[in-house]
């Protein structure tokens, strides 16, 4: 595993770099410690250093604080009991339990992807889940087990339309991973 970026709060020092295994295994200390089961701390710790690597840091290990104190404030589940529910062979659904988002989708995604194994597709939708960071974790697990992976979610209003002076809209985040034979 390579290093991944940690910005210092000490601007005159700017970021450091820290190898992403130990920031991995911090950040998953972490969670266990706030009530996580090991499981749940390791898929949570392990997506917030993927978006590092990724070059994405407004969704990496950085948000850890703000997410562990959502959960002493009781407005993140660290112990949910999570089931996908058949709505047909093909299309699940998850009451994520207002968990963590990144355990959430991580199971959705795996229920997806053994519904795609068995019947060519798979579809789940998640509700009652929380922020589950940056969408390509989810698109790029699906590619990993050889199929195309589609991930989209809502958000909260952020953005004005254009000419607008309030928020109105969401990022409304989508990715999209596909396997290929060759990478070029």
């Amino acid at each position: 595993m390579t290093a991944t970026q940690v910005t210092n709060t000490d601007a005159e020092q700017g970021p450091f770099y820290v190898d992403a295994e130990a920031a991995e295994s911090f950040g998953r200390r972490l969670l266990v410690a706030h009530n996580l089961p090991e499981e749940d701390a390791a898929t949570v710790a392990r997506c917030l250093v993927k978006a590092d690597l990724r070059g994405v840091d407004t969704h990496g290990l950085q948000t850890l604080p703000h997410y562990l104190n959502r959960v002493r404030l009781g407005l993140i589940n660290p112990r949910p009991n999570l089931k996908v529910e058949r709505v047909t062979p093909m299309v699940g659904s998850l009451d994520g339990q207002d968990a963590f988002g990144f355990v959430v989708a991580t199971k959705a995604m795996d229920a997806a992807i053994a519904m795609a194994s068995e019947f060519g597709v798979g579809i789940v939708s998640a509700h009652r889940s929380t922020h589950f960071g940056a969408a390509c974790n989810y698109a790029l697990q699906a590619m990993d087990a050889g199929y195309i992976g589609i991930v989209f979610t809502n958000a909260s209003k952020a953005m004005p339309p254009w000419g607008g002076r309030v928020g109105l809209l969401g990022t409304s985040p989508i990715a999209v991973a596909a396997p290929a034979d060759k990478e070029t």
